[in-house]
């Protein structure tokens, strides 16, 4: 999902410098200062600088701090990993300094919107675009971007993010890099490559862990790339409606591929477990950041309780709730209610009625960041009707 964004704005000003001696008001060179930062304010170390016509490269740490500069015109390139370049004009005057501040955003929109009016000019012809991100991109910004910008919600609709996941560096990546569980846990389907390298006990640890991550996750295993178009393709992972068509197991106590990894956690062998109405964890090796549970009752929601709840829930914890969908029990209502969200934006929509011989029930999955699972289980027990 590269290049979806272009940056957000630019500031650039020019102030002489004042109270100097007379020597140093007789410079014949100028310099160049300011921030490079995304759309929070967050400034980006490691970002990569390039000023010409000079040829100066550089990576800066956040900070432009370019000095002795012959007056004149310059073009600085701003480039950072996750985010698009950005290129602006610097005009470089004698005795003075150039404040650039550069806030950059994901991908470039000019660049997403040019390829819908292509094709409606005939100039272009295609039914799907596949976006790749590199390894070390966090995948909440690009996908918040289908929702937040009507332009682009306009042409396209987000049909799923795919991982893949390494079998052989998988647990090496997941302990080191943060945004490879940020891709774990947004994830709509995980790709397992490379499981001929690696024996049968470490892929299988490898996929128990992933379940922990991401249970709502189909994993297959892939070689040299090889995947029938229909696990990659119309996976409808942000429709409502798709929930139970994709997933016909997801009102089920426990998913499959949970209970598998948890079998295979257990070494092999099948036990009973109590299904309390909030799920319940399991002892495991990798501590990992990114975490997913479920809450699970047979009680109705108050429908006002718990709108106003997961409203706060999403003010103080946005950030760190990657993803979360479920299927609603709601009081003085013969329909499910179905909804998902990714951090702070979420949406919902009245599924089909419920079945005569059908018990109604309520189950959400969370999956997020170092999120107060407890806490949250109480707040939403606290909206089930009395």
């Amino acid at each position: 999902m590269r290049k979806l964004l272009s940056s957000l704005f630019l500031f650039v000003s020019s102030t002489s410098m004042l109270g100097l001696s007379p020597i140093h008001a007789q410079e014949r060179t100028g310099s160049i200062t300011g921030t490079i930062a995304d759309a929070s304010g967050g400034v980006l170390p490691g970002a990569r600088v390039e000023l010409t016509p000079t040829s100066q490269l550089f990576v800066s740490n956040g900070q432009l701090a370019v000095r002795d500069l012959a007056p004149g015109n310059y073009k600085l390139t701003a480039s950072y990993i996750g985010f698009a370049p950005f290129s602006t004009d610097v005009k470089i005057a004698a005795g003075q300094i150039s404040h650039v501040n550069v806030v950059l955003q994901i991908g470039t929109q000019n660049e997403v919107l040019t390829v819908p009016g292509k094709r409606e000019r005939g100039e272009l012809g295609f039914d799907r675009v596949i976006i790749e991100t590199t390894g070390m991109a966090n995948p909440g910004p690009v996908t918040q971007t289908f929702f937040m910008d009507d332009d682009i919600a306009t042409y396209y609709l987000l049909d799923g993010v795919i991982t893949v996941v390494d079998a052989k560096y998988g647990h090496l990546t997941l302990d080191e890099q943060p945004e490879a569980q940020n891709q774990v846990g947004f994830a709509d389907r995980i790709l397992l490559s490379k499981t001929d390298l690696v024996d049968r006990d470490e892929v299988e640890s490898l996929r128990a862990r992933l379940v922990r991550m991401n249970p709502r996750a189909p994993i297959k295993p892939v070689h040299m790339g090889q995947a029938p178009i229909g696990d990659v393709l119309d996976i409808r992972g942000f429709n409502l409606n798709a929930i139970l068509d994709i997933d016909p197991q997801f009102l089920a106590r426990e998913h499959p591929d949970a209970a598998r990894a948890r079998q295979m956690q257990d070494g092999g062998h099948e036990h009973d477990h109590d299904h309390h109405e909030h799920g319940h964890d399991h002892h495991h090796a990798h501590d990992d950041a990114i975490q997913a549970f479920v809450f699970q009752s047979e009680r109705p929601f108050d429908a006002g309780k718990l709108e106003e709840y997961i409203g706060a829930l999403t003010q103080v914890y946005g950030q760190d709730l990657l993803r979360y969908k479920g299927v609603l029990f709601v009081s003085g209502s013969d329909r499910r209610m179905i909804f998902q969200g990714v951090h702070m934006m979420m949406g919902a929509d009245a599924g089909k009625p419920w079945g005569r011989n059908e018990r109604p029930r309520s189950k959400i999955v969370f999956i997020g960041r170092n999120l107060p699972r407890e806490a949250i289980e109480k707040g939403l027990t606290s909206c089930l009707a009395r």
